[in-house]
């Protein structure tokens, strides 16, 4: 087989899906090269392989905003980013919410141009913020396969903190608010009182 002689090995590296030997194997993901001549000539391949168990020890999803109810999402999108196909999942969330799916789609949410709406056929939904891969460099034969992974959470949990501020914020103004009226008219009574004392006085001469 020949290739384009231009080309670096790098530029025709692949990363494949998810996939098993056998029935009874552990899924396993490659990554494999062509080693190619001086002359374009394809003289053989190099790969390595990564055990999806592996992979999974590694999205640690209790670091997420959702602790234990939450998950990593690895999968491919080959549309740019509207969709992606499962790799792999770590923790509780995904299971939870989206069975055996093996594609999810994303959607911007209004005003919040890092976080996104995961949401599948079934029409669950849950929220989550996407760490692509540059896999591939631009204008090489498998640029159009985006990896990411995508933290999942539920929208109460990512939105917990922030309300908590919101409540604490409305409560302090509020209680701010408060604290001046009242020091207001504390203050009104103390300037005011002589006052009121002259002219009663005066009204009784």
């Amino acid at each position: 087989a020949r290739v384009h002689t231009g080309g670096q090995s790098a530029d025709f590296g692949y990363w494949s899906d998810r996939f098993s030997l056998s029935a009874n194997d552990i899924g396993i993901i490659t990554y494999s090269v062509p080693l190619i001549a001086a002359d374009g000539s394809v003289i053989g391949v190099f790969g390595v392989e990564i055990s999806e168990n592996q992979l999974v020890s590694k999205m640690r999803y209790s670091n997420l905003s959702g602790g234990q109810n939450a998950s990593y999402f690895l999968g491919i999108s080959s549309d740019g980013g509207q969709t992606y196909r499962r790799v792999s999942t770590s923790g509780p969330l995904f299971k939870y919410r989206f069975g055996n799916a093996k594609t999810v789609s994303v959607t911007n949410m209004a005003h919040r141009h890092d976080i996104y709406m995961i949401h599948s056929d079934g029409g669950e939904q849950v929220v989550g913020a996407i760490y692509p891969f540059d896999l591939y460099k631009l204008n090489t034969p498998f640029y159009n396969d985006r990896w990411a992974v995508i933290g999942m959470v539920e929208q109460n949990d990512l939105l917990q903190f922030s309300n908590k501020i919101k409540t604490l914020a409305y409560i302090s103004f509020f209680f701010s608010l408060f604290l001046g009226m009242a020091g207001m008219l504390m203050i009104g009574k103390m300037v005011t009182a002589p006052i009121n004392s002259l002219v009663t006085s005066l009204k009784q001469s």
